[in-house]
């Protein structure tokens, strides 16, 4: 079992260059139509399945969703949706979570008592019902494996079944052959660490944690009423830790962005932190009046060239960035 040093990397946070771990960044501008139109990026997750990326509201505090989730081309022009909101059976109310099963080509909606199956292109196929737990899962996606550190449904055959496991200071590899679970990371927090539910812990509101073939993402959230001597700044931390050095670090904050993420020395652009990893690329979202802003600031020809064509209303831009 490896450790990932949380608490100790808090204190000696740096920068990281973008281009230790990929080797080129693009900036893409989803369409925007009445059909596509999309709410700010903060509760916004996306999946990718072939060539396409499927982004989607997910459910925060049992607030329906403000769209069904949405189909994009790796060019950013808007396909189709999944399904669509509503009661019945082949419909979703809300959106705790979506399943990307690259074997089969569906896409699984995780609704608070159901999994609706859909192929790649939107159709419906069939309906499972699960236990209704409260809980909010967390799928952390990457590589061939996938990892959990929270409640979440797995799919063990045809008949589906909802397992809860708890996990808060370990990330444990789930066999996708007979869906055991075995620890593979333990997240030590150090003097973070508490015995209460205050202590510092993954962020479960994104994606907590993010896998590539030679690092992994983690987002800590540290609780300013435990912790008030922290900067703000820093409450919510951008970690990675190095699985061929078996380092870890917190990632160092950017002012003039007001982000924290990885150094972009590729092409001189903002900082850049992945909310989904998968099949070599890491992709980011930013919403257009924040990209428009994070351009002037920027070194970058290419930012500056796509938000010569955005309006504060227009779609997100999808930053993706292709790994070594």
């Amino acid at each position: 079992m490896e450790i990932i040093n949380v608490g100790e990397s808090f204190a000696n946070k740096r920068d990281v260059n973008l281009s230790k771990y990929a080797t080129s960044v693009e900036y893409i501008p989803l369409e925007t139509s009445p059909m596509s139109m999309l709410i700010g990026v903060r509760n916004l997750k996306l999946r990718c399945l072939g060539d396409n990326v499927y982004i989607y509201d997910r459910n925060v505090a049992f607030a329906r969703p403000t769209c069904p989730v949405l189909c994009f081309s790796s060019t950013g022009k808007f396909i189709h949706p999944v399904g669509f909101l509503g009661n019945s059976e082949r419909e979703y109310m809300n959106i705790k979570d979506v399943i990307v099963n690259d074997a089969t080509g569906e896409l699984v909606v995780v609704d608070w008592a159901k999994l609706i199956f859909y192929t790649a292109d939107g159709r419906y196929k069939r309906t499972a019902e699960v236990e209704n737990s409260g809980h909010m899962p967390i799928f952390i996606n990457g590589g061939s494996n996938r990892y959990m550190c929270y409640k979440c449904p797995t799919i063990l055959d045809d008949e589906q079944s909802y397992d809860e496991i708890l996990f808060i200071d370990s990330l444990y590899i789930i066999n996708p052959d007979n869906g055991t679970v075995s620890v593979k990371y333990f997240v030590d927090y150090g003097k973070y660490a508490t015995d209460e539910y205050m202590g510092a812990g993954l962020w479960p509101m994104e994606e907590g944690v993010c896998d590539a073939e030679k690092f992994i993402a983690l987002k800590v959230l540290y609780n300013k009423t435990t912790f008030p001597q922290i900067d703000k700044n820093y409450l919510r931390s951008n970690v990675i830790y190095d699985k061929s050095a078996k380092t870890t670090i917190t990632l160092r904050y950017n002012s003039d962005y007001n982000l924290a993420g990885f150094t972009n020395d590729l092409d001189g652009g903002m900082p850049f932190y992945p909310i989904y990893i998968k099949d070599g690329k890491m992709y980011q979202m930013l919403d257009a009046i924040d990209f428009i802003e994070y351009a002037e600031v920027s070194n970058s020809a290419k930012m500056k060239e796509v938000a010569a064509t955005l309006t504060e209303e227009s779609n997100p831009v999808l930053v993706v960035v292709t790994l070594k």
